[in-house]
């Protein structure tokens, strides 16, 4: 479905490794913001979707087959094929409790895909606190892939695959950091925008073959987790 468009493709990639994810698949995004994510799904002719965070001003069905509410996951009911949280999980203050309600959301064979960074990586060694993706305060946790798979047992989740999926900006954003320059472009900043950080193809391509070859090493500093429900077979010796 993605190939025939592409311009939404790169976005979701993350989803082609889901199983059977029909287009009536029960999908929810945790920590959905504006529903960005949903209507890419929407758009591709997903009809089944709910977004929830805590920080919407109120609940509405923004489109047919597409609702956003504002509530967390301790206060969503039903049951679910894919649940999402694509960059949310680290924002949340009780982990093992939002993973028990993963849990509990999700459908027999329904999958759960968590998107985390994470300080078992090179950018975190390079770089310690300049680490872009350090993000304090928001950043209440940061996780291992030892510490992921080790939350997600406790809540009866299982660990089906995991993708590292790092890109350049780990290190041209902690590049800035380190420098005290903030992330976006400032026009007003005395000096203007330094020549090493007016990033063009080449020095892009660069850093993207550097994340790519991390991310085969499994040390990039992001990765996304596909997680379901333990079974009987996960606990045959």
């Amino acid at each position: 479905m993605f190939e025939k468009k592409p311009h939404l493709r790169d976005g979701l990639l993350f989803l082609g490794r889901v199983p059977a994810l029909g287009l009536n698949a029960r999908i929810v995004d945790i920590g959905c913001g504006t529903g960005e994510l949903l209507h890419r799904l929407h758009h591709i002719g997903f009809q089944n979707l709910t977004g929830i965070d805590p920080f919407l001003i109120e609940s509405r069905e923004k489109l047919p087959g597409m609702r956003l509410l504002a509530c967390d996951l301790s206060q969503l009911q039903g049951e679910y094929d894919l649940l999402i949280l694509n960059h949310s999980l680290e924002h949340v203050p009780e982990q093992l409790d939002a993973m028990q309600h993963v849990r509990r959301l999700l459908s027999s064979r329904g999958m759960a895909i968590v998107r985390v960074p994470l300080c078992d990586s090179l950018a975190w060694e390079t770089y310690g606190v300049d680490w872009f993706q350090l993000d304090a305060p928001r950043h209440l946790y940061l996780h291992t892939v030892k510490s992921l798979t080790q939350l997600a047992a406790a809540a009866g989740l299982a660990v089906r695959q995991i993708v590292h999926d790092s890109d350049h900006h780990q290190f041209y954003v902690s590049e800035r950091y380190r420098q005290d320059i903030p992330m976006l472009h400032d026009p007003q900043r005395p000096g203007g925008e330094p020549a090493k950080f007016r990033l063009g193809g080449r020095w892009r391509r660069q850093l993207a073959a550097q994340a790519r070859a991390l991310n085969r090493e499994h040390r990039g500093d992001q990765a996304t987790f596909y997680l379901s429900p333990v079974s009987d077979v996960d606990a045959k010796p």
